[in-house]
């Protein structure tokens, strides 16, 4: 439910979010998917390394709603289930959230750092909890919101359909290091989602 932001707690603020977490919790506990409740993403990290400006209620607000609340709302709503403050984390406190050796880690420099593939074997994290590559979707699916003439990676479409700044042309650079260029569009399509599966 929270995610890179920072969050000023106020009463009101702090009843609303509490009941929230508890309907989620309730509507979820049950699926057999949830191992663990995690209470926000990349926010410790975000902390730790003073990306945002801090001011001691901003500290104060973060540890117990991360540090107190949310874990006490889980206990209460599912004891057998375990919490983790952050995440990447190491277990809270603001120190190495982000440490290979030390709770979970988010690793992001192969599609933002645009390192090549191999740069995965140079890192042994205990638990990588986030990292990831694109892929354009297949052939079928941009079909329902592309015409002919929008079959182009670069046309105005997909351009718009691409939340990511020039990751189009991102993946097209790692499928020109990789493989043969594709013939058609629907290849090209194709051969983003095998390099999705070696990345």
């Amino acid at each position: 439910m929270f995610a890179c932001a920072s969050y000023e707690l106020t009463d009101d603020f702090e009843e609303n979010i509490s009941a929230e977490i508890r309907q989620n919790m309730r509507r979820l506990r049950s699926h057999a998917s949830i191992a663990l409740w995690c209470g926000n993403n990349e926010m410790e990290t975000q902390y730790e390394t003073l990306a945002w400006q801090k001011s001691k209620k901003q500290t104060y607000d973060y540890i117990h709603l991360y540090e107190y609340i949310i874990p006490k709302i889980v206990k209460e709503e599912d004891p057998e289930k375990f919490y983790w403050p952050s995440s990447p984390s190491s277990g809270g406190n603001y120190e190495n959230s982000n440490a290979e050796n030390v709770g979970d880690t988010h690793y992001w420099g192969v599609w933002h750092g645009s390192e090549p593939f191999t740069a995965y074997r140079s890192h042994h994290y205990r638990f990588l909890s986030e990292f990831g590559f694109q892929s354009f979707p297949a052939l079928q699916t941009v079909k329902r919101f592309t015409e002919d003439g929008d079959r182009n990676i670069f046309s105005r479409v997909m351009e718009m359909h691409q939340r990511n700044t020039a990751a189009n042309g991102k993946i097209l650079n790692y499928i020109s290091q990789t493989y043969l260029y594709p013939k058609n569009f629907d290849e090209l399509l194709y051969c983003s989602q095998l390099l999705q599966a070696d990345a």
